[in-house]
């Protein structure tokens, strides 16, 4: 959600964007390199890149839209691969349905991950900066992963234990 006269720099692997510097007027060494979903599809699992905020699969058509998530559509949130602790406020973070691996957005956590997906959780949860079927991801080719099916996100065999995860 890059907008309102600001500029951003982008990073190309292959001939794909896989990072976006959302402030381009950021020092290159210090500014915070956000990953595409390019980038994170062709890692296999979000989790390999960043922390996930797992959702329920209804609300997919919701971020499509560019909304950002909120708290009650969360199903639960899972730490990078290899890191047992949950991601802080703050932190960039992937947001996946549950029983699809692929990400569906990138956003930041508004929310404290030990709260979400609780019983009566309320508020935003992350703040969408990236998502499926945004100018970037058009910009992009326009791919889409397994199970993404026009405005919904199936279950697939390779995310049949992204609900445990």
């Amino acid at each position: 959600k890059v907008g309102g006269g600001s500029a951003a720099q982008f990073v190309f692997v292959d001939g794909e964007c896989v990072l976006v510097q959302p402030d381009s007027r950021a020092d290159v060494m210090e500014a915070e390199l956000v990953p595409t979903l390019q980038a994170l599809w062709r890692v296999g699992t979000a989790t390999s890149m960043l922390p996930c905020v797992l959702i329920q699969r209804p609300v997919a058509k919701f971020i499509f839209r560019g909304a950002d998530v909120m708290a009650p559509g969360v199903h639960s949130v899972v730490p990078m691969r290899g890191v047992e602790k949950l991601p802080a406020v703050g932190s960039l973070v992937a947001v996946c349905a549950v029983g699809n691996p692929s990400a569906c957005a990138v956003g930041r956590l508004k929310a404290a991950a030990s709260s979400l997906g609780a019983a009566g959780c309320k508020g935003e949860a992350v703040e969408v900066l990236h998502y499926f079927g945004d100018c970037l991801w058009e910009a992009c080719g326009s791919p889409r992963p397994q199970g993404f099916v026009g405005d919904e996100v199936m279950a697939t065999e390779a995310g049949a234990d992204t609900a445990s995860s």
